[in-house]
């Protein structure tokens, strides 16, 4: 049985989803955010609303670039830290509301909570342990 996981990146002004299949990468979507060129660097506030508006599309858009569905994700992975509150709050509430609801389809589905540095060493895992 493959394992399929959807991570979700939003700890500075990109906002990102990525699903992972056993040890394949199968999309990875990124939304950059314009709106600081004018302030000559990232404004919090603003990453933040951004953040809001790009998260939805982009995990639907990595979803349909994976060709899988919601129904077939077994884990969700969401950045922890270190970065920007409001944003990180943001990914957090949302991929706790897709466990949420994905909870009463898919009882095995697994929760983790991503420090920024641990996606690599997780997709090293998957590389070099074909036991995960």
């Amino acid at each position: 049985m493959k394992i399929n996981i959807l991570g979700i990146e939003s700890s500075c002004d990109d906002t990102s989803a990525a699903v992972i299949s056993d040890k394949t990468i199968l999309s990875n979507v990124i939304a950059s955010q314009d709106v600081h060129r004018s302030y000559g660097g990232v404004v919090p506030e603003l990453a933040s609303r951004a953040h809001q508006q790009n998260i939805i599309p982009v995990i639907h858009e990595a979803l349909k670039r994976a060709n899988l569905s919601k129904n077939q994700l077994h884990a969700i992975a969401y950045t922890r830290g270190p970065g920007l509150l409001g944003s990180l709050l943001l990914g957090l509430s949302l991929s706790v509301w897709v466990f949420l609801l994905l909870k009463w389809i898919i009882w095995m589905l697994i929760y983790w909570h991503i420090l920024h540095i641990n996606p690599v060493c997780l997709i090293l895992l998957l590389f070099f342990h074909s036991s995960v």
